[in-house]
């Protein structure tokens, strides 16, 4: 096995290895990239490059054809695997690129492995059900809220409105992001929701309809904005629901007060989208529905009411087909209407990822789809980053 660096290996394969030959496979791809309207005389397309490795692996059918791994390792290698690509673009063959080990599918487990992991992922589940049975430590929850608070008052950020109101939180597993949520819904109102794949092991556990609602690709942009605006539309009339059922069965004495949480599972399924006033309309309800008594709801909110926690994020940022936009761009740009108009809604979202990158959420001005952002007119909130690695390692001392 040859080592191209810290992390590509090749796999030394041969041509018994593979149905086809290399010389056909490229000229299949080679073939398809020209239908697809690249020059294969011209220079590499660098800006194209996951597609070009996208022909590459759709051609060789003993690669993994699983599209979310094409992203993840495009995603995770790009550095290394543009150069690769460019130069089988060069030598018209891309047979080094099928020698990847990153490509193939994983070999098959033996029945002791599959134990193995099983026991594994037992007893990795069940410390993680331990830990948050511990009482939580550290000021994390505190800092998050400062953090939230600040920038929903900070109007003008030399001199550029926030685009919208929203931070992200990705950290590596076990780090605590979705404890952290968890323990921040004792104090505040927020709605989580995990979008984690059904196929992924994982803690806490996934919503099979956010999942397949929001996994699902579409072809166009005003398409997946449409599904945003019915999503949270929904969502926020299906809270509207809990938080009246909550106050039927207590005193209204309570009424305007933070609730403990919120275990929303809405879906957007048969939700109408009557453009932009609709989704503002369904917040005032929800706003109105947690303020019983009119007279103690403020008119204007120097914080927000009501938060919404989009756990393992990632699922929003992963597409197949390089573009500019994605379903989290779009979801952001609904975001982005609640808080505009004479009433912004007082709702705040979070976005954790695990396995994301922190510009797949918060990108460099200049890199981001949205020409507001590359102008200068707006900008993003900076992603809330001071989770505490070792809180439950703090030693006592009398």
């Amino acid at each position: 096995m040859e080592v191209i660096d810290d992390t590509l290996k090749t796999l030394s394969k041969t041509e018994a290895n593979f149905m086809q030959s290399h010389d056909e496979m490229d000229r299949k791809a080679f073939k398809s990239l020209t239908a697809g309207g690249f020059s294969v005389d011209g220079p590499f397309p660098n800006a194209n490059a996951m597609m070009v490795l996208q022909n590459v692996i759709l051609f060789c059918k003993e690669l993994n054809q699983d599209g979310e791994a094409l992203v993840d390792n495009f995603g995770t290698h790009t550095s290394c695997l543009i150069p690769l690509l460019e130069d089988g673009w060069k030598k018209r063959s891309f047979k080094h690129i099928r020698d990847l080990e990153i490509l193939w599918p994983a070999p098959a487990k033996t029945p002791e492995q599959d134990r193995q992991v099983d026991n594994e992922a037992m007893l990795s589940y069940k410390i993680t059900q331990l830990a948050w049975k511990c009482d939580f430590k550290g000021n994390t929850v505190d800092a998050l809220w400062q953090h939230i608070v600040h920038h929903w008052n900070l109007k003008i950020e030399l001199g550029r409105k926030h685009y919208a109101k929203y931070l992200a939180i990705v950290q590596s597993s076990g780090m605590g992001k979705s404890r952290l949520v968890d323990q921040f819904s004792k104090d505040h109102l927020v709605i989580p929701m995990n979008l984690r794949s059904p196929h992924a092991e994982g803690f806490p556990a996934w919503d099979d309809s956010l999942y397949s609602y929001w996994s699902k690709e579409q072809e166009h942009p005003d398409v997946a904005l449409m599904m945003s605006y019915a999503f949270l539309r929904a969502l926020f009339l299906e809270a509207k629901k809990v938080v009246q059922s909550i106050y039927e069965k207590h005193d209204h004495a309570v009424a305007g007060t933070k609730e403990d949480k919120f275990l929303s599972r809405s879906r957007a399924k048969g939700a109408g989208w009557k453009e932009r006033n609709s989704l503002q309309d369904a917040a005032e309800q929800l706003t109105d529905a947690i303020y019983v008594k009119e007279k103690l709801k403020p008119a204007n909110f120097e914080e927000p009411l009501f938060i919404l926690a989009f756990d393992e994020a990632h699922t929003l940022t992963t597409q197949t087909h390089p573009r500019w936009w994605s379903m989290f761009t779009e979801l952001r740009r609904a975001l982005r209407a609640l808080s505009q108009g004479s009433k912004p809604a007082p709702v705040f979202a979070i976005f954790l990822s695990t396995t994301g990158k922190v510009s797949q959420f918060t990108s460099a001005s200049e890199d981001d789809p949205s020409h507001c952002l590359v102008i200068g007119v707006f900008s993003l909130i900076p992603p809330f980053t001071d989770l505490g690695f070792d809180q439950f390692a703090l030693e006592e001392h009398s």
